[in-house]
């Protein structure tokens, strides 16, 4: 595919503004510029077409980085089930196994039909209850990397617990809760859906 647009084309291509396309492509790698003779980034369509899949991915509500992370820094555009698993099994190559066992789960459960919220690490409980109220949210799942952090969380919701109708799925490494599939066919189940 022939490079030929300059970082203003592409801005005005995919309405991202220059900076941020720039930070993409150094910070994730997601963008495959070739150089001029004179050392000018020259973009193709298949740059464009990496722009348009993140920018739909954080509609979504995926953040950039869970997004790029999908993506990868091959050639290809996940376009297919087979080829975002692909994307997810290369990032468990080289990534963070924690990050990509959220986002494995939040891509599981987008795909049964769930909205998912990313809050991000270190949000407070107390914050996630909040918005799961304000979302009328039917189940939150935070995730904690330690025992003692689940423990926390145990407490946390022992002496303020949440609306009958809201699931809380605490998971984690540490926890004994690790089947977030089997506990979102049981809550549809419960629903009826």
């Amino acid at each position: 595919m022939p490079a030929t647009l300059d970082i203003s084309a592409l801005t005005h291509r995919t309405g991202v503004p220059s900076d941020t396309i720039r930070k993409w492509q150094q910070r994730y790698g997601v963008l495959h510029p070739r150089r001029t003779a004179g050392g000018r980034r020259r973009y193709s369509e298949r740059d464009v077409e990496r722009i348009e899949w993140l920018k739909a991915r954080i509609r979504e509500g995926y953040r950039i980085r869970e997004a790029a992370a999908l993506l990868g820094s091959g050639e290809a555009v996940a376009r297919t089930p087979l080829e975002l698993r692909n994307a997810i099994v290369g990032a468990a190559q080289t990534g963070d196994v924690d990050e990509l066992g959220r986002l494995v789960d939040q891509r599981l459960a987008r795909s049964e039909g769930w909205q998912v919220a990313y809050l991000g690490a270190e949000t407070p409980l107390a914050d996630a209850l909040a918005l799961a109220e304000s979302l009328d949210a039917r189940m939150l799942c935070p995730s904690t990397a330690s025992r003692a952090g689940a423990d926390e969380h145990d407490h946390a919701l022992a002496q303020a617990p949440p609306r009958t109708s809201l699931t809380v799925f605490v998971g984690g490494r540490e926890t004994a809760n690790t089947d977030l599939p089997a506990t979102l066919a049981r809550l549809r189940e419960a629903s009826g859906a």
